[in-house]
């Protein structure tokens, strides 16, 4: 029987994959899922501390550099205006730092490490069949679930429906090296054709849903890959590998832009040629300007930038309040309170204090990664490494600070950084 803090542990990754929604009629966004979510981690951790065997795995430096990054956000708070503003984005952080920990002392056993691959599969296919089932059934599926989704997120989605954008900001792209591997690696017939068909519906759900950044994170997947393939050419059929995966791509290509041509007149292609200087252009120019705009910030306050959560105090110009409709006011709200970048967040709201905790952390992982990928041809921790550098790719040119859109990525790298722990038995 496995145990139940792991089991629990997995139920809350389950639930923050998921968007939030209300656990009661009162609609309160203190009794949600990820509230729930929240508070669960929260007590696994503590129980970890209590209990001597797991408190002993946490002497670790592959703790040592997320928790710098934690202080570093922490001290942002003698700068900020807002404290209530602080506290919110300071709580997803908290969860964040607790999600990597547990995943790096869950990720030590091999039997652990079996079962949590196993729930990320499954999570995987769940994930992709609800992205599908969004894309067939949309209007009614946003009618169904507006009564129990979070109010925040309803506008974005509607938003999005409105400009024929398909997107539930599930990421399912993360779990495309994971179908991979399971092609790659097993043995047995109808696991590599499962494999090869959720593969097929993760390619088709992400250039059908008319998003650049999801379309981004499936190209450095797929390239990843064909390096990593190309470097083993000598141990397996590359040529066969290539073939199959090229079909694949080809025939969910072919048919999510055919569908969406047909159907909505124009496909991710007319994106990707910025067609629309509306729909196309502003969008970069808006990740551009909101950097510029950090950058100011960080001359304002240059040591510890103007506070966590603070960035949005200082960029308003109030245009949302001259827009009628409430959804689209709404959705104008929740956009400008981020910069759109893990960098730029950074370095305004933190200044040079969080910028070279931030950086540090980060080459930190990515030395450990890369040596780690130069000795070792392990697929299933490759996999975990593509689909965590792929999350952070995205939090260059998209929010991360909830639990909802980076919390897999603390998860995954918690776990990549338990298989370089002396606990780990291969």
């Amino acid at each position: 029987m496995k145990r139940i803090d792991l089991v629990l542990f997995l139920i809350t990754m389950f639930l923050i994959k998921l968007p939030p929604f209300y656990l009661s009629s009162a609609t309160s966004r203190f009794l949600t899922t990820h509230v729930v979510a929240k508070v669960i981690i929260g007590i696994i951790f503590l129980y970890s501390l209590i209990n001597t065997k797991i408190r002993a795995k946490l002497n670790h430096k592959s703790i040592i550099f997320p928790l710098l990054f934690f202080i570093s956000q922490t001290l942002s708070i003698v700068k900020a205006a807002d404290t209530v503003l602080f506290l919110k984005d300071y709580q997803n952080l908290i969860i964040a730092l607790l999600i990597i920990i547990l995943g790096f002392i869950y990720g030590q056993s091999k039997k652990n490490s079996s079962f949590i691959y196993k729930f990320i599969l499954i999570t995987g296919v769940f994930t992709i069949f609800l992205d599908f089932i969004y894309f067939l059934f949309s209007r009614q599926f946003i009618s169904f679930i507006s009564i129990f989704i979070q109010k925040e997120m309803l506008p974005v989605y509607i938003i999005n429906l409105d400009r024929n954008r398909y997107n539930l900001y599930l990421n399912t792209e993360l779990f495309l090296p994971f179908f991979i591997t399971v092609f790659i690696i097993s043995k047995e017939k109808s696991k590599k054709r499962s494999s090869l068909i959720a593969v097929f519906f993760t390619i088709f759900t992400t250039i059908i849903s008319n998003f650049r950044h999801r379309l981004l994170f499936l190209i450095f997947v797929l390239i990843a890959f064909g390096y990593n393939f190309y470097c083993k050419r000598k141990e397996i059929n590359i040529k066969k590998i290539f073939t199959v995966f090229f079909i694949v791509f080809l025939l969910a290509s072919i048919s999510s832009l055919f569908i969406a041509r047909t159907f909505f007149q124009k496909n991710i292609v007319n994106r990707l040629l910025f067609q629309d200087e509306f729909e196309d252009v502003n969008s970069i120019n808006t990740r551009l300007n909101n950097f510029e705009n950090s950058m100011k910030l960080f001359y304002s306050s240059p040591l510890f930038g103007v506070g966590l959560g603070n960035y949005q105090l200082y960029q308003g110009n109030n245009k949302e309040f001259s827009v009628v409709d409430p959804i689209k006011r709404n959705f104008m709200v929740e956009s400008r309170s981020d910069p759109h970048s893990i960098i730029s967040k950074t370095t305004g709201e933190s200044g040079i204090v969080g910028g070279l905790a931030l950086w540090a952390m980060i080459f930190f992982f990515l030395r450990r990664d890369w040596i780690f990928i130069k000795k070792n041809d392990s697929y299933k921790i490759f996999a975990y490494i593509v689909a965590f550098w792929g999350l952070f790719m995205l939090s260059l040119i998209t929010p991360s600070i909830t639990i909802f859109r980076g919390g897999w990525m603390w998860f995954l790298r918690g776990l990549i950084e338990s298989n370089y722990s002396e606990e780990f038995s291969s």
